[in-house]
């Protein structure tokens, strides 16, 4: 997970229709605090059709998806994983809009924080697993009495999981390898309830960590040769490499990366790289 750097250009369908709507969904809930409750998702079976509550054509609108790619690089929000191959991603409400659950001690609460469902800042893109598996509707706060109020969003402090929108990942989790490890409360909760430390997604980080090491490796022989350090040198070096585990690997390479000022540094991996985070942890 990386900070993520959203353009201040907001869709016009969330600043028109999105704006229309979430001041219709404001009205109704004043005027009939049960106005969600009377609208729980109906059973097939009863032969009704659900009443439907959000526009997905609004917040799901192509102008809207499409910037969120843009922005984040056609990555998930939580995961880092690149997309886009594989399937068109889901649009992520970070504070949940229809019902959410504050922790395992307490049941799903309605309505979530329905203001927010057509909100720029509360929109980001997200794989289905971090976003339908893991996280759903499961939004942990530090105090729940502090909840914030319609119209608002809730402050940092506040909530257990990280928002990449607003905060710097890398203050909460870091990783060793492939392996992701909490820094803090927040951290910890975070790597539970996105399931970023799942088996699958662990091993593609270790894939993606040993090429990108791989391709710094022989850029880093290849500027050794170009410095005029005997080519006998560089094949030693390649060859002792090959016999650490790739945590002292690392640490070698950045030694000697120093040593003839090469740019074998964190802040060269840049925001589109697919697991930027870990790469960023590895070789810090």
């Amino acid at each position: 997970m990386i900070k993520i750097n959203k353009s201040n250009e907001i869709p016009a369908i969330l600043s028109g229709k999105g704006k229309i709507k979430t001041q219709k969904l404001i009205e109704n809930y004043t005027s009939d605090n049960n106005f969600f409750e009377s609208r729980k998702t109906t059973k097939a079976s009863e032969g009704k059709k659900p009443i439907k509550v959000f526009d997905k054509t609004i917040y799901g609108h192509k102008d809207v998806k499409e910037q969120l790619i843009s922005d984040q690089y056609g990555k998930c929000c939580f995961c880092e994983s690149k997309l886009l191959h594989i399937t068109s991603g889901d649009v992520e409400h970070f504070h949940p809009k229809m019902e959410v659950r504050f922790d395992s001690t307490n049941p799903v609460s309605r309505p979530g924080y329905f203001w927010l469902a057509y909100d720029w800042q509360n929109l980001m893109l997200a794989c289905e697993v971090c976003n339908r598996i893991f996280k759903r509707i499961d939004f942990p706060l530090i105090n729940i009495k502090r909840k914030a109020g319609i119209g608002k969003i809730e402050k940092v402090f506040n909530t257990l999981l990280i928002n990449p929108c607003i905060e710097r990942p890398e203050d909460h989790i870091t990783f060793k390898n492939e392996y992701i490890k909490a820094k803090t409360l927040k951290g910890t909760k975070s790597i539970q309830f996105l399931g970023l430390d799942r088996p699958h997604i662990r091993e593609r980080r270790g894939e993606k960590l040993k090429a990108y090491f791989d391709s710094s490796t022989l850029s880093t022989l290849k500027e050794l040769q170009t410095l005029n350090y005997q080519n006998e040198i560089s094949m030693l070096l390649k060859k002792e490499l090959e016999h650490k585990p790739i945590s002292e690997q690392i640490e070698i390479l950045k030694h000697i990366s120093s040593k003839i000022n090469s740019n074998f540094k964190p802040s060269f991996i840049p925001d589109d790289i697919e697991y930027a985070g870990m790469l960023r942890a590895n070789f810090t």
